[in-house]
């Protein structure tokens, strides 16, 4: 097969990152009147994470934001895409973005598991609650919480109610989200617990109550 000339990549990348960086600053001087100071780098990187992730780590970023639906479904469906990595692996907040969200904040969803004061991880709902509450109070926007109890469900994300075993978390369940909702002084109608698939319910709420955030944790497991 045929070689490309080394020169001529090289040129091509740097064509590549002035172009993306000329576009920066005319983004950047769009807002310069908002924000007190925005800089503007383009990096060249075969692993977009792993420049993020240093980056991120070396302006000691408090927040990372990033857009989503570049990947076609296929691939979110196949591969690891790039904000899974960067779920996983960022030492600070995330926030993802999609095109076409809104821009004002005015009712914020945060989802815990409520079960998980009650283990090692207790202090994993603390960190979401603030994380939250912070976004909240700076849009001054409504905040709505939900925890969702496992169950057996039906395809489309309902719960059956055919298995006994169950109550006894439930019941447990019931008791953690009580506490929970007391104890950061959540109104009872911002308050939803429900039961089913996690993902589908959650998203099926934020849907429902017109949500422009949805704030969530994340424990690293492994890869597998």
């Amino acid at each position: 097969g045929i070689r490309p000339n080394v020169e001529i990549a090289v040129h091509g990348r740097r064509a590549a990152l002035q172009e993306r960086a000329a576009a920066l600053r005319v983004l950047a001087e769009r807002y310069a009147g908002e924000i007190a100071e925005i800089r503007c780098e383009a990096l060249w990187a075969t692993e977009p994470y792993e420049s993020i992730l240093a980056k991120a780590i070396s302006v000691g970023a408090d927040y990372v934001v990033k857009d989503i639906g570049q990947e076609s479904t296929l691939s979110r469906l196949l591969f690891t895409p790039l904000d899974w990595k960067l779920v996983r692996l960022l030492p600070c907040k995330l926030m993802l973005s999609r095109h076409g969200a809104p821009s004002a904040i005015h009712r914020l969803l945060v989802a815990v598991d409520a079960l998980r004061d009650e283990g090692e991880m207790a202090g994993l709902n603390r960190q979401i609650l603030r994380a939250a509450l912070e976004l909240s109070r700076y849009h001054d926007a409504t905040l709505d919480l939900t925890s969702v109890a496992p169950a057996i469900t039906t395809r489309s994300g309902a719960p059956l109610e055919i298995d006994p075993l169950l109550d006894r978390v439930h019941a447990r369940h019931t008791v953690a989200f009580a506490a929970l909702v007391s104890d950061w002084r959540i109104a009872a109608a911002r308050a939803h617990q429900l039961a089913g698939a996690p993902a589908e319910r959650v998203a099926a709420l934020a849907r429902s109550i017109r949500a422009d955030v949805v704030v969530i944790g994340n424990v690293y497991h492994g890869p597998l």
